[in-house]
């Protein structure tokens, strides 16, 4: 079938080829490159972001576990007459909210405020509260009321529970603080409840402001980075979030109550960059194999010219029909 073709149009065909296969080649070679780097420094942008933050809320939480802590001992051995006025003075000095007693049964022995009054019953939070701070400091599931947020924190103090009523508007303060994450970027908290096992978001939501205590099963895809945070492994990676959208993110374990703090930006955005790229690749691939096409029927033209000449003479001299420049030299 290439006998067909003049040799003109193989030599042109053979110079578009080529130059085809280097420009996929390159811009092969260039998207990839520039889409592992763009991912590349997102993603230690993500990663900047998150230990910037899970520092913050950390020590927020840490201040407030040393300072229930400090209130164990110096609360031990005193009567409830006592601890009435003491936690009184302790709920104007540390950042809680309010600062009660109870017994193993939720009856409150003192309080140092007025919205929880002695001889009222705490209800238990989540059912596995009051249990689990009988055995060390604990928090609970978050709660909402109105526009803030709140948590408790419960210790053992001798035969009774220790509980601290802990705001959580100023930690949420930090996770809100979007700066660097794009258009899509987001910052949220999460935690296991211990009676479902189901991985709960416990903050507000960038891409769903009105959602509250959005709950993921353990098995889901969004789940993975939360269980990752949780057992301490705190990374970075590609996967699928509670939108069940394609995102990167970055994990990390917030130690006081045992969340993870999940900071993650839409693959779409990322890749965003890296199409545009796509468009310049290919008006500039046309470009090339254009002027390739311009080039190489020129070199095929004038490659071939003197060859076709030949040819034509030595046609003629087999018909002996010579050129007239020659019949003048025999």
């Amino acid at each position: 079938m290439f006998r067909n073709f003049k040799i003109s149009a193989k030599i042109t065909g053979l110079i578009v080829v080529i130059s085809l296969l280097t420009v996929v080649a390159i811009g092969v070679f260039t998207y990839q490159y520039s889409l592992e780097s763009t991912q590349e420094k997102y993603n230690n942008n993500l990663v900047v972001v998150a230990d910037n933050r899970s520092q913050q809320i950390n020590h927020y939480f840490d201040n407030a576990v040393n300072s229930l802590k400090f209130l164990q001992l110096s609360l031990t051995g005193l009567a409830p007459d006592s601890l009435s006025h003491r936690l009184t003075s302790i709920r104007d000095i540390y950042a809680f909210e309010n600062v009660f007693v109870v017994n193993g049964k939720g009856v409150v022995l003192a309080s140092g405020g007025e919205d929880v009054s002695a001889g009222s019953s705490f209800p238990d939070p989540d059912g596995t509260f009051l249990a689990a701070a009988e055995k060390g400091i604990h928090f609970s599931t978050v709660r909402k009321d109105s526009s803030d947020y709140r948590v408790y924190v419960g210790a053992p103090l001798g035969s009774n529970l220790l509980i601290a009523r802990l705001g959580l508007n100023e930690p949420f303060k930090f996770i809100q603080d979007l700066h660097g994450l794009g258009e899509s970027g987001e910052i949220f908290l999460t935690q296991q409840d211990l009676g479902s096992k189901k991985y709960v978001i416990v903050s507000p939501l960038r891409s769903d402001p009105g959602a509250f205590l959005k709950t993921l099963e353990s098995g889901d895809a969004a789940a993975k980075e939360i269980k990752l945070a949780l057992e301490g492994k705190n990374s970075s990676g590609l996967g699928v979030d509670y939108r069940g959208k394609e995102v990167l993110s970055v994990w990390r374990e917030v130690k006081g109550p045992h969340w993870a703090l999940i900071v993650k930006i839409d693959d779409n955005e990322i890749n965003g960059q890296s199409k545009a790229l796509i468009e310049i690749y290919i008006f500039a691939g046309l470009a090339i194999i254009l002027t390739a096409i311009a080039l190489s029927m020129f070199f095929a033209r004038s490659l071939t010219q003197p060859l076709n000449s030949m040819r034509n003479t030595l046609e003629m001299v087999s018909k002996g029909e010579l050129p007239e420049k020659m019949n003048g030299h025999s």
